[in-house]
């Protein structure tokens, strides 16, 4: 069977033509020196790409859109790495359909020492009290946040201690973490990146921590016996062991 040498066929989509970096915006004016036209095999083009212009700019290419996650050189512009229209860079251009943006209060021990930062994802516990006695549950498993306190920027690499971390749920866990902070205390830990696996874990409760030490009590003193002895007309105390 004779080879085909005919190349496939390809179509030109967006791409970075430098780094890129949160808040970024583009537009018309500036699009020949932020992007650049890449040719892509036709047949694989990734969902989200922009083909042309309009697709990019709008109608009349007069549109402004904001970078979100940092684009390195050549890496594809995509509508998920993108503000819509006109938008700017806030929470709600991150959410995607579906979901819901969720804060919690947290503190240096609730959000793991200031580390857990927009991208990230982590597990969220709930403690409180049943039968009078503390409880610990994990509620989610594997919750991406979107921002600590009022920024979404991924790309920051300080550590600071937040008093707010909003994270991606869908309306069912939204509703039940709106129910758990009403009976308990929510907390983060952070997951590893490439950590994906839910796993089982049971409430734990005060029978699950370690025993309290009993502290040894104190031999009781021996009791002494003390006797008066008269000699020679004068009474003298003499201790019997």
């Amino acid at each position: 069977m004779a080879q085909s040498d005919a190349a496939p066929r390809t179509v030109r989509i967006v791409a970075a033509r430098g780094k890129l970096t949160y808040g970024d915006q583009i537009d018309i004016k500036n699009a020949d020196e932020l992007l650049q036209w890449i040719d892509w095999p036709a047949d694989a083009v990734p969902e989200g790409s922009f083909l042309n212009a309009e697709d990019l700019f709008g109608a009349g290419n007069v549109e402004t859109r904001t970078i979100l996650p940092a684009n390195a050189p050549g890496e594809l512009e995509l509508e998920a790495k993108i503000s819509g229209l006109g938008g700017s860079v806030r929470v709600a251009s991150q959410v995607p359909s579906g979901k819901r943006a969720f804060t919690i209060p947290i503190d240096a021990v609730r959000g793991v020492a200031g580390f857990i930062t927009p991208g990230d994802r982590v597990d969220i516990l709930l403690t409180r009290k049943i039968n009078r006695d503390p409880v610990t549950s994990i509620i989610l498993q594997d919750i991406q946040v979107i921002a600590t306190d009022q920024s979404a920027d991924r790309e920051s690499t300080d550590a600071k201690v937040a008093r707010t971390a909003t994270v991606e749920v869908d309306p069912t866990q939204a509703a039940k973490l709106t129910l758990a902070q009403s009976v308990g205390k929510l907390t983060l830990t952070l997951r590893g990146m490439d950590e994906a696996i839910d796993a089982d874990v049971k409430p734990i409760g005060l029978e699950d921590l370690p025993a309290q030490p009993v502290k040894p009590k104190a031999a009781p003193a021996q009791k002494r016996t003390t006797v008066r002895v008269r000699r020679a007309g004068q009474a003298q105390d003499i201790r019997v062991d």
